[in-house]
């Protein structure tokens, strides 16, 4: 097996202000290779290569790899692994350079989970420093915000999502949109 010491550090080895940290659960069938498959995906959602290229120096690789922080079997096994074990769990802690994904949230599922093929896994968790989350203000209105523009106050507001989800103009997504409020909702949605 390959191991390539910049992909892999403890979180004490890395400036938490400047990475997330993605928490996966991953489930792999025997015989499992957990460190390889934790580099792989590191490698995968980060430079994108596990294969010497041109212009992939050692400065782009320390600041822009991902870098395994953890792998822990869930269960633990203590000595042995029982007989007849079929297939093993595992978390895996990646932490990515928050300079590879800006301050874009949708690129953040994109960069964590976009470009993973393998199956049997689970982004659970993503850890943000204070200084990353500061460029998001959170939503435009936010419920107050929506009450204060629909001039709602009080009662519960109801949302409908335009069917089919595909397919029509928008002049069709007008009307549909239209009868939806002459029904009583207050706010539609697209469905995808």
């Amino acid at each position: 097996m390959y191991y390539d010491p910049i992909m892999f550090t403890c979180t004490e080895g890395i400036d938490g202000e400047e990475h997330m940290i993605a928490t996966y659960y991953m489930r792999a069938e025997m015989p499992v290779e957990a460190v390889k498959f934790a580099q792989a995906i590191a490698a995968e959602q980060a430079t994108g290569t596990w294969l010497n290229v041109p212009f992939e120096t050692p400065e782009v690789r320390k600041k822009h790899s991902a870098k395994v922080v953890g792998i822990y079997e869930v269960p633990a096994y203590d000595r042995e692994l029982p007989k007849n074990l079929e297939y093993r769990d595992f978390i895996i802690k990646i932490a990515f350079p928050n300079v590879n994904i800006g301050n874009n949230f949708p690129m953040i599922f994109t960069a964590l989970i976009g470009n993973i093929s393998a199956g049997r896994i689970k982004l659970v968790d993503i850890e943000f420093s204070k200084k990353y989350l500061e460029h998001f203000k959170g939503p435009q209105f936010g419920i107050d915000g929506l009450r204060k523009y629909l001039d709602i106050p009080e009662r519960p507001l109801t949302l409908a999502m335009i069917k089919p989800d595909v397919g029509w103009t928008p002049k069709q997504g007008g009307i549909m949109a239209y009868d939806a409020f002459a029904g009583g909702i207050d706010i539609v949605k697209d469905d995808e």
